[in-house]
């Protein structure tokens, strides 16, 4: 079987590394919070090009602390793509807020002129989401925001590493949210998120957020939570930063493989906005024959996913069935195939053979 992911293929070169962070962590007797932490959190900052980065739990924990941070809460309106992983809506529910659902465009990310329909005077932030590993049309994103004063809060969950106009994604916005969940580009051994910003006023919030709002042992300044990195987490990611951008690359070529062979097959492949970097996270097809293709590559062994059957703005429990055509559509004919960095020569190439013989 060729599997959408093989973590143990890409462990197994760093296998050493990785064990050496895991014991240190075990001999230090430290495990929650120090060095370790604040050592990733200072590397991940600087790769991300931003003056903070604050590790906590999840990546849906992130996007709740930045809501929460802005004071973003009930009575508010947060808009979003339709076409994105559940956490997103989710979040923005959790602090009270309602979930406004917006179409995406052609690059599977949320569409400017969609957000601006959806816009009232209730909305208080947009929700970037570079979905796929493809940036958002920040510039039009940003102009909406600045000209509404909105919080502008990036998911960069699927797109570590990726730039637009030669700046990380993560930089681009008020706040970010990283997830490290253990299959994202740069991928944790379990649960693990992170905030970036500039927003220093922010950042500090953020930090007593996480922490039961303490400055320090039974001193609270607000009431907050439980959501911290813990440091055999920060660890193994200090590890793994160390090649994300060769494992991007590779992702990257990859996809150019894929791009060039399938390019008279008659599946829709995936758009490279204007000065940005896409890095893979999935590589998604879009075909009317979706099911058929799907049940054929996995007869002949080879691993796909839908991402996402579902478009957000149908799931009842948001109460916003809004129409968004586009993410409705995408959602009936997209199928991700395999990207990882482990893939060889030999793999995509059958990959591809299966896929044009359908």
């Amino acid at each position: 079987m060729i599997s959408l992911v093989d973590l143990n293929k890409l462990h197994a070169p760093i296998q050493n590394e990785l064990d050496e962070a895991i014991q240190r962590v075990v001999r230090s007797g430290w495990y929650i919070g120090g060095e370790e932490v604040e050592k990733f959190e200072t590397a991940f900052a600087k790769y991300c090009g931003v003056k903070e980065c604050i590790g906590c739990a999840s990546g849906t924990d992130a996007l709740q602390l930045i809501l929460a941070a802005y004071g973003i809460g009930v009575g508010d309106e947060v808009i979003l793509p339709a076409l994105t992983w559940v956490s997103n809506a989710e979040a923005i529910k959790t602090v009270g807020a309602k979930p406004i659902f917006a179409d995406v465009d052609l690059s599977y990310t949320v569409d400017p002129v969609s957000i601006k329909d959806r816009l009232t005077s209730k909305t208080k932030a947009i929700m970037a989401v570079h979905l796929y590993g493809q940036p958002c049309r920040m510039p039009e994103i940003l102009s909406l925001a600045n000209d509404y004063n909105l919080i502008v809060i990036e998911d960069c969950a699927q797109a570590h590493g990726a730039e637009f106009q030669g700046k990380k994604v993560g930089s681009l916005g008020h706040a970010a949210a990283f997830s490290f969940y253990p299959t994202k580009n740069l991928g944790a051994m379990g649960d693990a998120g992170c905030v970036a910003t500039n927003d220093l006023a922010t950042a500090e919030k953020i930090r007593l957020l996480s922490n039961h709002g303490q400055t320090e042992r039974d001193v609270h300044l607000l009431s907050g939570t439980t959501s911290r990195l813990d440091p055999l987490q920060a660890a193994i990611l200090r590890v793994k930063l160390k090649y994300l951008d060769e494992w991007n690359k590779t992702r990257q070529k990859h996809a150019n493989f894929y791009l060039n062979a399938l390019a008279k097959s008659g599946l829709i492949l995936p758009i490279i906005l204007e000065d940005t970097s896409h890095v893979y996270h999935q590589f998604v097809l879009q075909s009317d024959k979706r099911n058929n293709l799907k049940k054929h590559l996995e007869k002949n062994e080879v691993q796909t996913s839908v991402h996402y059957p579902t478009p957000l703005n149908k799931m009842s429990f948001f109460e916003n069935d809004v129409s968004c055509p586009k993410a409705e559509a995408f959602s009936s004919h997209l199928l991700s195939i395999p990207i990882h960095p482990e893939l060889q020569a030999n793999d995509l190439k059958y990959i591809i053979n299966h896929l044009s013989a359908t």
